[in-house]
């Protein structure tokens, strides 16, 4: 039985997606971050030169990590729903978290979202609900569009072997 493990929104959800929860570093995606720490590894701040932080596994080689949740993270499956805007996404993504049964498990921050737009949300949720779950090829069609995305899966990344 697949689980909710995350809900987010993006202006371009199929590089969301793609670039940045299946491949890339935990800098760029926070998914990948709560997935890190489920999985037991450690993170590591510093601060850049020009004063922003930098987030990285704390491995020796963080590489070996960063391929770990790559595999975790394509293993799952994902459903989406295009929106008319980024706006509409952000906002439609809290309405997401808050009415999806069972919960998700990564989703801490709850938001608010804006009321009149309830029969609008209740479409889309449905559609996001309803629609089928791709595997990480077949994400390849998702259009890069605005829009709200579901990440499920058999395993929790706590027990996700290699």
């Amino acid at each position: 039985m697949k689980m909710n493990i995350y809900i987010g929104d993006g202006s371009k959800i199929k590089t969301r997606i793609r670039n940045q929860h299946c491949s890339g570093n935990v800098e760029g995606s926070s998914l990948r971050k709560h997935v890190a720490k489920n999985i037991g590894y450690n993170l590591s701040t510093t601060t850049r030169e020009k004063g922003s932080a930098k987030t990285r596994l704390d491995l020796i080689d963080p590489s070996f990590g960063e391929n770990h949740i790559n595999e975790y993270m394509r293993s799952g499956k994902w459903k989406y729903v295009n929106c008319i805007s980024a706006a509409e996404a952000k906002d439609f993504q809290f309405f997401a978290i808050q009415k999806i049964n069972p919960p998700t498990l990564f989703n801490i921050n709850k938001g608010s979202w804006d009321i009149k737009t309830k029969d609008r949300y209740e479409e889309l949720f449905k559609i996001l609900i309803d629609c089928p779950p791709l595997s990480y090829d077949e994400t390849k069609v998702i259009p890069n569009l605005p829009g709200v995305y579901l990440f499920l899966s058999d395993t929790e990344p706590k027990y996700f072997k290699k």
